[in-house]
């Protein structure tokens, strides 16, 4: 990639927001890592996901000093700056960094299993482990769109999944699954699941 991007002078941007969640020992490659990465990369990272603050809407930059020059001009004719507490939000986050990454590292590959059980255990979806981020894209077997298959499960058992056509056409016939919540909210979604299957495939 390297090569690629300094031969043809072509810009890499990196969005790197789920890079604290990664399983099966891979590991995670920043654009920073790369020699010469201020020659061609932009990173883009967050405080949404590993800190859990989305509703703070709160990312940064990291680029060589062009670019960031330029999209200071955009930004102090846009938004101007985060707000106080957004910002101090973040100060208390990086504070706490290790602490984040230790709850990650326990929590996150447990509720990828336990979400990974639960679906083979249901006779309409199917899924491959994720290797990163915390959603599973599932494969379903009904004949329906994933809209009217989300739309349907969220009516009757009253749980919100993600049509996979809005990832693109190719997502048809799939669900994004978030296990991004506790255990205890997982099992009651998944026993919501079974009983919409049951409830369903009887029809």
């Amino acid at each position: 990639m390297r090569d690629l991007a300094l031969d043809h002078n072509i810009a890499v941007i990196s969005d790197e927001i789920y890079s604290d969640y990664i399983y099966d020992n891979f590991k995670h490659t920043s654009v920073l890592d790369l020699d010469n990465w201020e020659d061609f990369g932009v990173l883009i990272h967050g405080f949404s996901k590993s800190f859990s603050m989305t509703g703070y809407r709160l990312g940064y930059v990291v680029a060589n000093e062009n670019v960031i020059t330029g999209i200071k001009k955009v930004i102090q004719n846009t938004t101007s700056c985060p707000t106080s507490f957004a910002q101090y939000g973040a100060l208390a986050a990086l504070k706490h960094y290790k602490k984040a990454l230790s709850y990650i590292a326990g929590m996150f590959p447990q509720r990828r299993q336990y979400t990974l059980d639960r679906i083979k255990k249901l006779r309409s979806f199917t899924a491959f482990p994720p290797e990163g981020a915390f959603y599973v894209f599932v494969k379903h077997t009904y004949e329906m769109s994933s809209v009217e298959l989300a739309e349907l499960i969220l009516k009757e058992v009253g749980v919100a999944v993600m049509p996979g056509s809005a990832f693109g056409p190719s997502g048809e016939k799939y669900l994004r699954i978030a296990y991004s919540r506790s255990l205890h909210e997982l099992e009651e979604a998944f026993d919501r699941l079974e009983m919409f299957e049951e409830k369903y495939n009887k029809k």
